[in-house]
């Protein structure tokens, strides 16, 4: 739209996508300016060029899965509900008493966000995510995700807006370790799926290819008929800083897992529609049924090294930068236990609310003390930028 021939009718649309614009330019400034976290994060020297492929495979998966109207979708987590709650955050008297935490643990624990005691505004998204934009029926396996602002004057994200985010899936581990190893795993599903050879998988990586793929069938098998959104677990994937201490170095490096904490759960249907869990979790917002502990899991090398599943001699060289560029690999909860944190609810009689203008960015949306790193973290949250912006544009227009 050409804004400055426009006449008063279309005024409005030329400021909401001027609005839009700048807002966008802005948070592409913000992630250009966060701080590499010293001795945890180590970028490999062609990071930029994968982000810039990765957007420009993602939007095609995008216009590709064009709705009826043409108008396009979030980019993974295309079909949600969004609803107003709140976080509370668990004291410390809570922690020891509930769940006979030592007082080192909770010192561990009551870090950065969750140092205080308190009940925060949370705006909260329940999605189904297919990583290739598709509005897939609820039934097939497919990756579920669980989203959330969580807002407070007192947050000073990198953003300004007062508000953390962060974005959780239904599988421990991501696909791949790290954001290259992703990326071949991207370009081999734009063949197989698609058949578009623009982008070439490396062969070099036919291994970590097919372990990505494996490792995305097995997630989706295990969602297969899911009786409802709220009744299964999710996980960060990636880790987070948890505190900065006098240095600016992270007191601790975590992940997160989202338990379901209600005692009710949604009946198992014996014929599903093809929006079954949009609707069921509508309806349990409406009977206020709906609630998650959050828990975090410490970051410990030594015991990691302990798991069978690490005992090849290349995770023994790996040094702690490693371990956080690569942090897509599932830590083992039998050597890293989570430990409970907070407690997400959705309250009774709730109505779900309209998703269009609200979106996750877990690093534009972060303050240092509760910072998602690693290599899969900082390509992510531009990709979804991207995304955002390509569909948030053809709105405005």
């Amino acid at each position: 739209m050409n804004c400055k021939k426009a006449t008063h009718l279309f005024i409005l649309s030329c400021l909401s996508l001027s609005v839009f614009s700048n807002e966008h330019l802005s948070n592409i400034e913000v992630l250009n300016s966060i701080p590499l976290i010293d001795g945890y994060e180590k970028p490999r020297s062609d990071e930029a060029q994968i982000q810039e492929s990765l957007i420009d495979l993602f939007q095609s998966f995008a216009k590709r899965n064009r709705n009826s109207d043409g108008s396009l979708n979030r980019g993974t987590h295309a079909k949600g509900q969004c609803f107003d709650g709140s976080l509370k955050i668990f004291s410390a008297k809570e922690l020891k008493e509930n769940f006979s935490y030592s007082q080192e643990l909770i010192s561990r624990i009551k870090k950065g966000l969750f140092l205080k005691d308190e009940i925060l505004k949370t705006e909260i998204r329940l999605a189904n995510a297919d990583g290739l934009g598709r509005k897939n029926d609820d039934g097939p396996g497919d990756v579920r995700g669980l989203s959330f602002s969580i807002h407070s004057d007192e947050i000073n994200d990198f953003a300004g807006k007062g508000r953390l985010d962060f974005m959780m899936n239904s599988t421990p581990g991501f696909s791949n370790g790290d954001i290259k190893g992703f990326y071949e795993v991207v370009k081999a599903a734009n063949v197989l799926v698609y058949g578009d050879f623009e982008y070439k998988p490396n062969p070099l990586y036919t291994k970590e290819i097919a372990k990505g793929l494996l490792a995305i069938s097995g997630g989706n098998s295990d969602h297969q008929n899911i009786t409802s959104l709220a009744d299964i677990h999710y996980w960060s994937n990636i880790p987070y800083t948890h505190g900065m201490d006098s240095e600016g170095r992270p007191e601790e490096i975590v992940k997160y897992q989202a338990v379901p904490c209600s005692e009710y759960r949604s009946p198992d249907l014996s014929e599903k529609e093809s929006d079954y869990l949009q609707k069921d979790i509508v309806k349990r917002a409406k009977e206020g049924t709906i609630c998650f502990d959050l828990k975090v899991q410490f970051f410990d090398r030594e015991k990691i090294l302990t798991h069978k599943k690490f005992n090849k001699i290349k995770y023994h060289w790996w040094k702690t930068h490693d371990w956080i560029e690569q942090g897509g690999l599932e830590w083992p909860e039998s050597v890293l236990p989570f430990y409970h944190l907070a407690r997400i609810e959705i309250p009774q009689n709730s109505s779900a609310q309209d998703c269009q203008n609200r979106y996750v960015n877990t690093r534009i949306h972060s303050t240092l003390e509760n910072l998602p790193i690693g290599s899969i973290s900082r390509v992510r949250t531009y990709v979804e930028e991207k995304s955002r912006a390509l569909r948030m544009e053809e709105i405005s227009e």
